[in-house]
């Protein structure tokens, strides 16, 4: 069966071939019209019903080589053989999927070579399909592939200006609507000299406008998202008027909702339509969002696309709008974002790397953000957690933390009050093994070093301890490298590898701290390597182990 059906493919190129009349001759040298034929039906059936894998693979790969030379006869010879070869629904769902697949291969393949009529006659095609549930994806994937290459033109008059929505939104018009939001991302340019912009967005506001909130209508908020971003990324500012009617519904229904999924939706749309809002726009929205987004910041559920909000509205009041807004809200974000930065991650998220990285780059970067527009607020709280006696030690290392990205981000902001923060960290330091926070202290201390914010006297206290926590770090790696089974000490070693080479690193860092010279650092280590010695047997400095003779007795 498989020889045969390529056969018929190789008999189909032989036969039919592209002319400038769009007629072929066959080998008789009779003219024929190009037109659907029953090898390819024969095609299609096998494409879809056979019953062997190898069969159905061969006869859509065959499908798809003839597809690139005459995409017309196979687009005919779909459309009949959906209209006509099944009666059973079910049946029919699964051959939709397999033919809109082999021809979006197919339009991928033409690329901008697809002539128009095709690419009309695959919009619609593509359309038609959206209603079938298990086709939609395909029929969506299939109006993208179109909307990338130069046939954009018809899929748009396909999803806009031939359908009519209601506010009560069918399943088809929930997917057209997903697909438009689709294309708007992938090719945005394009999307705007089509009047894309401007015609969906006419369709989509009513509707969001009419719908309540709720998760079934959560399409138009994503909607909403994907054409402020696709806009923002082509710099068109024409729309701002339409996005700040979209934001204000948003902060009107959506954030107010007591469903967490629907304030989920909303707060990441706003955060999408905050930076395609001009000046006054964003100082119109702010007042009536900023509680409800800071109050979110003490929901999990809500918690990363509500910190993505705040980053947004900090992005634009530090770039200079609303200056005066944070004099009187900068204590109550600085409480709403302090806790979740230093909360330990569940076990449920624990896997969650990616997800966990993400949130606590986006909370510290409204630290970051927060210190460019009210420096004096932030030290003075991250001082006040470090300095009080009641502060837990998961509190410490997010302070730590904290301060540690701002010496890397906002330097400038920072330096006015170097003095007061090295002073603190001293303090901490000879109690940093009790708080546990040890490891956070040497890595801010060598970060002080690096930026030269360490005179002769802080050298000679951080030396020592940095020397002293290398020692017992690399004694706990060795430990539990020999308790690991013998398949997974590649990884331990590699750590520990890593380990011995920052210590490496430490004195060359602690060099370029203050006015501290080669003798003075050496002469710190050498104290502290002796007295190690004179209570133990031996000592381990970085992976370097100085061991003392022991005298024999008489």
């Amino acid at each position: 069966m498989l020889r045969s059906l390529v056969g018929s493919e190789m008999c189909i190129r032989d036969r039919v071939s592209t002319q400038s009349t769009g007629k072929a001759r066959d080998r008789n040298g009779d003219l024929m019209q190009v037109e659907p034929t029953r090898v390819t039906q024969a095609l299609i059936s096998a494409a879809c019903d056979d019953q062997s894998d190898q069969v159905r693979q061969g006869a859509r790969q065959a499908l798809f080589k003839l597809g690139c030379q005459h995409t017309q006869v196979v687009l005919e010879s779909c459309t009949i053989y959906v209209r006509e070869a099944y009666l059973d629904s079910a049946s029919l769902d699964g051959v939709r999927v397999e033919l809109i697949k082999v021809l979006d291969r197919i339009a991928q393949n033409r690329g901008a070579d697809l002539d128009s009529d095709a690419a009309h006659n695959l919009a619609e095609f593509a359309t038609a399909l959206m209603g079938c549930p298990s086709a939609a994806e395909s029929a969506s994937n299939l109006m993208l592939t179109l909307g990338s290459n130069a046939a954009l033109k018809h899929v748009l008059n396909q999803l806009l200006l031939h359908r009519k929505m209601s506010p009560q939104l069918t399943s088809v018009d929930l997917v057209v609507l997903r697909c438009l939001g689709d294309l708007a991302l992938s090719n945005p340019t394009a999307f705007h000299e089509q009047d894309g912009f401007q015609v969906a967005l006419q369709q989509l506001l009513p509707l969001l406008k009419a719908a309540p909130p709720h998760r079934r209508f959560e399409v138009l908020v994503e909607v909403l998202s994907s054409y402020c971003e696709a806009s923002q990324s082509i710099g068109e500012t024409k729309f701002e008027p339409d996005f700040l009617e979209g934001a204000q519904l948003l902060v009107q229904g959506w954030l107010q909702s007591r469903d967490d999924v629907v304030r989920r939706v909303g707060a990441s749309a706003l955060a999408q339509c905050i930076p395609a809002l001009s000046i006054a726009g964003f100082e119109q929205v702010l007042p009536g969002a900023f509680p409800h987004v800071v109050r979110a910041l003490s929901n999990r559920v809500l918690l990363l696309t509500s910190a993505e909000c705040v980053s947004a509205m900090l992005e634009r009041i530090a770039g200079g709008s609303a200056e005066g807004f944070m004099e009187s809200n900068t204590n109550s974000l600085l409480l709403s974002l302090f806790p979740p930065l230093c909360a330990p991650v569940p076990a449920t998220e624990s896997q969650l790397t990616s997800s966990g990285a993400r949130l606590r780059s986006e909370l510290l970067r409204c630290f970051e953000l927060l210190a460019k527009v009210r420096p004096v607020f932030v030290v003075k709280y991250l001082m006040s957690k470090l300095e009080d006696p009641r502060t837990q030690s998961h509190e410490f290392t997010g302070a730590l933390g904290v301060v540690r990205h701002l010496l890397s981000h906002v330097e400038a902001e920072l330096g006015k009050y170097k003095d007061h923060l090295v002073q603190q960290v001293l303090v901490l330091v000879n109690k940093s093994h009790q708080l546990g926070v040890s490891r956070e202290i040497m890595q801010l201390g060598l970060a002080f070093s690096a930026k030269g914010w360490l005179d002769k006297s802080a050298c000679s206290v951080f030396v020592p301890k940095m020397l002293e926590h290398a020692a017992q770090t690399d004694k706990s790696i060795e430990t539990s490298l020999a308790k690991v089974k013998p398949a997974d000490k590649v990884d331990h070693q590699a750590t520990l590898e890593q380990f011995r080479t920052m210590c490496d690193h430490i004195l060359d860092l602690l060099l370029k701290g203050g006015d501290s010279t080669m003798e003075e650092i050496l002469w710190t280590c050498l104290l502290y390597t002796s007295d190690a010695a004179d209570e133990e047997d031996s000592v381990d400095l970085g992976g370097r182990r100085i061991i003392k003779k022991k005298k024999k007795k008489m």
